[in-house]
């Protein structure tokens, strides 16, 4: 029986929104079709996420397969709403077929509701359910759970969901022949994906072949052995390419292991000459070679007219590669995994990988035995590693280009032939494109994150021969199929995986090859497509067309960090894979993040980190209450100033004294998302960062990168207020936080290992309730009987919501935010009657923001507003503190103020300005200043005497 069928409990239902407040993409017009396909892209996507939260819930085994084909149809039909928006044509009647499939699934009961819809509306039912849905985002699994068994009704027998899904397949047929792929990417500025689809140029193909033959005609010398020169071809998607008769292709050439960089044209027929160009015929390849070696730094330029190869005159402009540094290899990458490859990189070298096959199948570029080993990174001379793939290759006497696919010998190169005689009956494989399955080994080695011998172990596959890259199609296949389950279901790239390895795909109806012209329009469509379009709509900053400039500008030696060099183009700066939904006090948003990508790991090795979010989603961090342009020059000026004030009193009570003391160094651990360790603010007090630890990615524990900025922004300020500090950075968040027993165990390393002082803690749970939150308070009990001092950030609900866990513990110092004038932010929460609350400035707070996040021209400092930057900034006062009760006061009230109650009781003190006044807005403001009115405006006598019997 479907669960839609069983009593329902009742869900109560939040009160809808104002009649004047309205989806932006329902329009209450009838018979509107532009409006009636923006509802279909908006409900495809509101309706998979209906079909996610019954699969997930769901225990009988055909449900769950029945909702799960659900979402994939609606994943393919909002594609497909997407490129009919974008195609300004017919095709919305399709749009109506689908939104009345729909309105039958939901109950009439919706409309008992209280509604601003009436039964005109174009589906009322759906746009109904849809608002009332939008309402319950910010609730629990249960209360959505009940609220869809409530209105959704896909009947009670198998043969009605079968009916369901039929027609829906039947739609989604009908709008991929009455829209193919191919005719609907147009470059509408507010069409999304942005995508191009467009092949490019079959000529590619054929000047490929013509290089090929062109090199081999030259490749043999009398001085060196044919094995002395090596051969690379620089991957590319060919895109921009030239007009079809010509096309520049980019190498490198080798003799004797010296790399040597080389641009060379094909020119179809004859060219016209110039005395500009003063060609000379190359007969033997090495004597350029030898020549331009011991030239000052230049390319070798070339072109082929007719198969002969010419040498042109050289430019001076190269790519600067390090000939002191091999080439590292992609399968050294994904071995040695230090930096290792992230989510975007491995998306863009699929996509460039694909574009090998579709360029250079069935010939010479291509090698037999096509793997990760001869893909190739060059180091330049700045220590980058440019995410610019280039193809190893053998080019020989007789090179030539198949018409076809080749044979059907699997494990062979298609130009190559093999006599069946000599195979084992196990080893002969249906697979016309063997190139294609050496691609889809590819493609699984990247998502899972290491080589596929490794692979092959953790299966119990014999190890291969080291010498041998090969790879059989039946342990390829075998491969696959167990690692199937790691793969994310309902994504482009599992479906262009699987594609590859399916042999009938790649042979007509009778079992023949396919022509060659057939064989890449498969190859486009069924593979290289998925990729792209996958691209594109993870990253909508991606133009395909651009695509092959904008690689290059990213280091893989940094975590595909944009290049900073001056030659770098200004399309290589753009942002990394991780956005942070901000949580705004005049935004619309309800929770913290957006919806994770795969960072790129696979369950197996991606460490302790990986959780269901569904679960935690009440955790947060309490940042970004304005945007970076929203905060005013005035607001910036004054929070300077107060930075300003603090500086003042650190250079008069700490650095001067600190020059002559042998005291050892306070000691501060930060928990957030990581630190930009590339950052030149960070790298300048790169030796107060004493140690830092992945806990998000157990594989890299020693790597820290930070995907969305705010573990940069608040490390900058510990650095900025704690100038004498060592620094500990745990990071224990990247798109989102790590579950609570994962933080648990941060903050032990913090006590046990680091042996630090204070733990800074910008985030918060709104609840206890929570699997492993029991382990957090065990861990900061063990730290407030250890003396480490705990701060974390209040929260940024301001009157909506209290102060968030571990702040609301006792244990623990909560921060409040202010503005530069001690005046309440509006985002913090209401002081707590009877209790402490410290409070200091989180507002346009000035600090370090990754390079990765930034776009063309900005600097790389944020203003960013929140609890979540107040608490490094009273860490910061806090270990001010520390170090003067070091320097004045003696041990034995150093030990006092590093408990909780002496720390707490000389803040409060130190936030009165006098006996008689009172706490602004109840909160106990802390500031550093100079001025006669505070603290550290006294004369000294009086600030000892005032600590010390604080402290008494």
């Amino acid at each position: 029986m479907s669960r839609t069928s069983r009593n329902r409990p009742g869900a109560e239902i939040h009160e809808l929104l104002p009649p004047n407040i309205k989806h932006g993409h329902l329009c209450p017009v009838h018979g509107n079709d532009t409006c009636s396909i923006s509802l279909a892209l908006d409900w495809s996507q509101t309706f998979r996420e209906m079909a996610e939260v019954l699969r997930r819930n769901e225990i009988v085994p055909e449900l769950r397969d029945f909702y799960l084909h659900l979402m994939a149809y609606c994943l393919l039909i909002k594609d497909h709403a997407s490129r009919i928006r974008c195609a300004f044509g017919a095709g919305r009647q399709l749009m109506h077929t689908f939104l009345d499939q729909f309105e039958s699934v939901v109950a009439a009961a919706v409309l008992d509701e209280r509604s601003v819809f009436r039964t005109s509306v174009d589906f009322p039912r759906l746009q109904k359910l849809d608002q009332l849905w939008k309402q319950i985002q910010a609730d629990d699994e249960t209360t959505k759970l009940k609220f869809l068994q409530r209105y959704l009704d896909f009947g009670t027998t198998s043969s009605r969901h079968q009916e369901l899904l039929a027609s829906l397949e039947r739609l989604e047929e009908e709008m991929r022949k009455e829209h193919p792929d191919k005719d609907l990417f147009a470059p509408a500025d507010d069409c999304t994906p942005k995508l191009h689809r467009d092949e490019s140029p079959h000529s590619v193909w054929s000047a490929a072949c013509s290089l090929s033959r062109a090199l081999a005609s030259c490749k043999s010398c009398t001085c060196h052995s044919e094995q002395d020169l090596g051969v690379t071809m620089r991957l590319s998607t060919y895109r921009r390419a030239l007009p079809e008769m010509e096309h520049d292709f980019e190498m490198f050439l080798s003799l004797s292991k010296r790399w040597q960089e080389a641009h060379v044209r094909i020119v179809e027929g004859s060219e016209v000459r110039t005395d500009s160009d003063s060609p000379m015929k190359v007969k033997m390849l090495c004597q350029p070679l030898q020549k331009i070696q011991s030239a000052p730094p230049k390319f070798l330029n070339l072109k082929v007219e007719r198969d002969e190869l010419w040498k042109l005159r050289s430019k001076n402009k190269g790519y600067m590669i390090d000939k002191k540094k091999p080439p590292v290899s992609l399968r050294e990458l994904l071995t040695d995994g230090s930096p290792p490859l992230t989510t975007k990189t491995k998306r863009i070298l699929a996509v460039l990988l694909s574009y090998a096959v579709l360029h250079f199948h069935g010939t010479s570029w291509l090698p037999r035995n096509w793997s990760s080993s001869n893909v190739l990174f060059f180091h330049t001379i700045s220590a980058e590693i440019p995410l610019r793939p280039y193809i190893e290759a053998q080019i020989e006497q007789g090179s030539s280009c198949a018409d076809t696919s080749g044979n059907h010998s699997g494990g062979q190169q298609e130009h190559t032939s093999v006599d069946l005689d000599d195979l084992d009956p196990d080893d002969i494989v249906f697979h016309s494109c063997q190139s294609l399955v050496a691609l889809a080994v590819m493609l699984l080695e990247l998502y899972m994150g290491m080589p596929f011998r490794t692979l092959a172990k953790r299966h119990d596959i014999e190890p291969l021969d080291e010498n041998d890259d090969g790879v059989s199609f039946t342990t390829a296949v075998y491969v696959f199929e167990q690692c199937l389950p790691e793969i994310e279901e309902n994504t482009l790239y599992r479906h262009a995986l699987k594609n590859c390895w399916d042999p009938s795909l790649w042979d007509d109806n009778d079992g023949n090859k396919l022509d060659s012209q057939t064989l890449r329009t498969n190859m486009y469509e069924y593979v290289v497509a998925p990729l792209e379009k996958e691209l594109c709509q993870a990253y909508s900053s991606i133009s395909m067309d651009e695509l092959d400039s904008l690689a290059q500008g990213l280091d893989l030696n940094c975590w595909g960090q944009a290049i900073r060099d001056p030659q770098a183009e200004p399309q290589s700066f753009i942002r990394e894979d991780f956005e942070l939904k901000v949580l705004d006090y005049n935004s619309r948003s309800s929770g913290i993040y957006r919806n994770s990508l795969r960072h790129g790991v696979s369950p197996q090795n991606s460490g302790q980190g990986n959780f269901n979010a569904r679960n935690y989603k009440s955790a947060e961090f309490f940042d970004d209450e304005s945007v970076s342009e929203e905060h005013t020059r005035e607001e910036c000026t004054r929070y300077r100033a107060w930075k300003e004030d603090f500086e003042a009193v650190y250079e008069k009570f700490i650095t001067s004294a600190q020059r002559t003391s042998s005291h050892p160094p306070i000691k501060i651990a930060v928990l957030d998302t990581g630190v930009d360790s590339n950052h030149p603010d960070i790298m300048a007090r790169k030796e107060q960062i004493k140690d830092t630890h992945n806990w998000v990615d157990v594989c890299y524990a020693a790597l820290i990168p930070d995907y969305n900025g705010h573990g940069t922004h608040v490390t900058g300020i510990v650095l900025d207020y704690a100038p004498d500090a060592e620094v500990y950075i745990a990071k224990i968040a990247d798109h989102e936080l790590a579950d609570a027993g994962i933080i648990a165990k941060a903050i032990e390393k913090a006590v046990r290992e680091w042996r630090v002082d204070i733990i800074s803690m910008s985030f918060g749970f709104s609840t206890r309730n929570i699997p492993g939150y029991d382990d957090i308070e065990i861990a900061i009990k063990e730290a407030h009987s250890k003396d480490v001092l705990l701060l974390a950030a209040a929260s940024n609900g301001g009157a909506n919501h209290d102060r968030t866990w571990p702040a609301r513990d006792d244990h623990v110092l909560c921060i409040h935010s202010t503005d530069s004038k001690g005046n309440r932010s509006k985002f913090s929460p209401t002081a707590v009657h009877d209790n402490v609350n410290f409070a200091t400035v989180g507002e346009a707070i000035e600090s370090a923001w990754p390079f990765q996040l930034c776009g063309p021209g900005e600097k790389f400092v944020k203003y960013k507003s929140g609890t979540s930057f107040a608490t490094p900034i009273a860490a910061g006062i806090a270990i001010f503190l520390l170090q003067y009760a070091r320097l004045y006061l003696g041990d034995t009230h150093l030990a006092r103020l590093k408990r909780h109650s002496g720390m707490k009781s000389v803040l409060r003190k130190m936030a009165s300005k006098a006996e008689a006044s009172r706490n602004r807005d109840d909160y106990s403001y802390l500031a550093l200043s100079l001025h006669p009115d505070n603290l550290f405006g006294k004369n000294e006598d009086f600030i000892k005497a005032t600590i010390e019997e604080s402290l008494s």
